[in-house]
């Protein structure tokens, strides 16, 4: 284990906590960063001590209270070290296969092996990995199961009322947003401040494969150099990017595009999770030619289907939804008839704290009085907020907090919920020239018979422009010469937002990919009377060096906590954000069609009165308070050290 001062470490065993950023199959650059960007307190030596799985040097001598951090899609296949830690053997709840065409069977086993808080994707991933060893496992999901489309329904995801049809809207990533706005499956959690004029609505799945069962289905992997950071920083060369590309393949079945060139060994052929390229997916968007020469007059690479590790320039990207695998590909997939009998999966169990024995956990017990006991350990994946949310209402925090709230503590530890952080994203947004709406899904709008032809491509091949993502590239920029001078305005400053020596070097190389860049064919998150046709360019600060907090605000554990990720709080993260959108009003500007027109006519905004348009100095400030917002990539801590 690190060599942890003594009076830091958990003297409570039986539980270890495991989750991953809220949305888990979009892996960017940047999500790894072990300690989070900055000089760790002192009361948080889990800021030098997290490690991905497998888990299997956690062994007795240790505290088997621990966190995992996973990051992303990568958690589908880092588990078997977590069977290592306990030796196999046979129970008697046995429980019938999850078929995907059935409810799950809500007659709970009180006592199991193991109990999974959450039934994410960490969650999923852990219950089959534990099932194949031999363990009894229950899952307990605080949602429910969206049921899948029978073969024989097509898939429209309206009534003739305008109704959401959830089975279908769910199992098409093209209306990721209609799904998240019908508050059906997730927390309805917004940012304790205020960005702009309001609160900030945050997502996280509340749904049976959590947030992968309603994101954008994207499917990328991160940069190779986070991976090796965290390798260097912990001394642990299983953390680098080509220790950890066996477990990428684990996690797929990957469909090339038989038109290019095709690396076998980089990509998987018997995983749960089926991709396939953008552009070897039946989908297509009419500005895509557009799109990938003003990326390259921009001077950015083109790096094919780039999820080698070399994320610097702009690659093709990868969609986890297939048509002949029942669409989207959500971790669900990781259960779904999966031939064992030892998985129990519950909905509607809400978690509200752990139980203890001593200061060991043996169980949890839901928000309507219900006990489940576990024979070996509680694995708590519950995600960034209600991981460290169910900890703190278990008496596991900063012991002042708890005495506000009259939880009895358990074990003082100040770091659980906090460095919460999060990509930002800023979504900056053009009017189309009318002769080039044409392929945009806003151009369906007021055209039925179009409308109509859209979905019948989707159905018969998932195909059209609702067939699979919304985003054609990934772009990546750096830029290490404006961080250099930002981090000596945060370092004089004060000493919360100075960073480690180790991410000061990351930061500061013209290796790191510092942002993000997508763009969409359409408003993104467009007001109810909108008229006219849109392309969105989504600029993220891939790197956050900004960190907030998680916390409980009552005794009440269906209570949401108070959330905060403090967004662009650092000189850092603005600086990254404001020549991300100069970058990307130039990619935007060098997009033109055959004739050397341009495609766009001008920067819009269709929310603020004035508008939040322009590129100077202040306009580009008053964007970073106006326009700020999450692109679903939440991680905080919730424990201080691994073995």
């Amino acid at each position: 284990m690190m060599n942890l001062p003594r009076r830091y470490q958990p003297s409570f065993k039986g539980i270890r906590t495991l989750y991953t950023s809220c949305r888990c199959y979009e892996a960017v650059v940047g999500v790894l960063h072990p300690i989070k960007g900055r000089r760790a307190p002192e009361y948080e030596p889990c800021q030098t001590a997290i490690r991905v799985l497998p888990l299997s040097r956690q062994t007795t001598r240790g505290p088997t209270y621990s966190v995992a951090i996973a990051p992303n899609k990568n958690v589908v296949n880092m588990i078997p070290g977590v069977i290592d830690h306990h030796k196999a053997t046979q129970s008697d709840n046995r429980q019938p296969p999850l078929d995907k065409d059935k409810p799950m069977d809500n007659s709970f086993p009180l006592l199991s092996d193991f109990i999974v808080v959450g039934g994410g994707t960490a969650g999923l991933v852990l219950a089959r990995r534990l099932s194949e060893a031999g363990h009894s496992v229950h899952v307990l999901e605080a949602g429910r199961k969206i049921e899948s489309l029978r073969a024989e329904e097509p898939a429209i995801p309206f009534d003739g009322s305008g109704k959401l049809n959830l089975k279908a809207a769910v199992s098409m990533p093209a209306f990721a947003t209609a799904v998240l706005k019908s508050g059906d499956s997730d927390w309805r959690d917004f940012s304790a401040a205020e960005y702009g004029r309001n609160k900030v609505f945050m997502p996280v799945g509340k749904v049976l494969g959590g947030s992968s069962t309603l994101n954008l289905a994207l499917w990328t992997r991160g940069n190779a150099a986070d991976y090796n950071l965290i390798a260097d920083m912990n001394n642990d060369p299983s953390w680098t990017f080509d220790s950890m590309k066996k477990y990428f393949k684990k996690s797929e079945t990957f469909h090339p595009d038989p038109s290019k060139a095709f690396d076998k060994e980089n990509y998987g052929d018997s995983g749960p999770i089926h991709v396939v390229p953008v552009g070897a997916s039946n989908r297509g968007y009419n500005l895509t030619g557009y799109a990938r020469r003003a990326y390259e007059a921009a001077d950015f690479k083109y790096n094919g289907y780039g999820n080698d590790g070399n994320s610097l320039g702009f690659n093709e990207l990868g969609q986890s939804t297939y048509p002949t695998n029942g669409g989207r590909q959500s971790s669900i997939k990781y259960i779904e008839r999966l031939e064992a009998n030892n998985i129990h999966v519950s909905e509607l169990q809400m978690v509200a704290s752990i139980v203890f024995e001593d200061k060991k956990a043996i169980g949890v017990k839901t928000v309507d009085g219900v006990t489940y006991n576990a024979r070996k350990e509680v694995l708590l994946c519950a995600g960034a907020f209600r991981s460290p949310a169910i900890l703190q209402h278990s008496g596991i925090g900063d012991a002042s907090l708890l005495k506000q709230h009259g939880i009895p503590i358990v074990h003082h530890l100040p770091g659980v919920g906090q460095n919460l952080w999060d990509h930002p994203v800023i979504f900056l947004k053009w009017r189309l020239e009318e002769k080039h709406a044409k392929g945009t899904l806003e151009a369906l709008r007021d055209d039925p018979k179009k409308m109509v032809e859209e979905f019948t491509k989707y159905n018969q091949n998932q195909g059209g422009l609702f067939g699979g993502s919304a985003f054609d590239f990934s772009a990546w920029k750096n830029y290490s010469q404006a961080c250099q001078k930002a981090i000596v305005l945060d370092e004089k400053r004060d000493d919360e937002t100075a960073l480690s020596r180790p991410v000061r070097d990351y930061i500061t190389s013209d290796r790191t990919p510092h942002a993000q860049f997508l763009l969409a064919y359409a408003y993104a998150f467009s007001p109810d009377n909108i008229t006219g046709s849109y392309i969105s360019l989504l600029t993220i600060v891939s790197t956050p060096t900004s960190r907030g907090h998680v916390k409980i605000t009552s005794n009440d554990p269906s209570a949401s906590p108070e959330c905060d990720p403090k967004w662009l709080s650092t000189q850092v993260d603005r600086t990254i954000m404001k020549e991300a959108m100069k970058t990307a009003n130039e990619v935007v500007m060098k997009m033109v069609d055959e004739e050397g027109s341009p495609v766009v006519v001008e920067e819009v905004d269709l929310v603020e009165d004035p508008p939040v348009i322009g590129f100077d100095e202040a306009s580009l400030e008053r964007k970073l308070r106006m326009g700020v917002s999450t692109l679903y990539h939440y991680a905080s801590v919730v424990s201080p050290g691994l073995p």
